[in-house]
């Protein structure tokens, strides 16, 4: 029997230089990033313990943090997308990963706006 795992990462605070306007580009908003990777299959950490034998969760965040902190962004596609690409260059081959952005814009009456960006199932 085939075996699926998942690895949830769910609201991660980013801070990151994001708007379409100058001025918002100017000072570090909080951003939220959820993230779903779909393992081809189980790591072998699941039976060794060990943290060499998974993804390190710690190490990917850290990895995000170090691109996502200096660079501006206009748009939340935009720094979905890069998320994507970052984080499945890290992944073992053939893992699915569904990202998620979270901003909360400064337009009256509005909560938050989410982009998704994932691999099609």
């Amino acid at each position: 029997m085939n075996k699926h795992t998942t690895l949830f990462i769910n609201a991660l605070e980013l801070e990151v230089f994001l708007g379409w306007p100058t001025e918002e580009r100017m000072r570090k908003q909080v951003i939220a990033l959820d993230m779903e990777i779909n393992l081809p299959e189980p790591p072998k950490a699941c039976t060794s313990d060990h943290l060499d034998d998974t993804v390190c969760y710690h190490q990917l965040i850290n990895t995000l943090r170090a691109k996502l902190g200096e660079k501006k962004f206009r748009l939340i596609e935009h720094i979905t997308a890069d998320v994507y690409e970052t984080v499945k260059n890290i992944l073992p081959e053939d893992s699915d990963l569904n990202v998620s952005l979270t901003k909360h814009p400064q337009i009256q009456g509005l909560g938050s706006v989410t982009f998704n960006y994932r691999d099609s199932r």
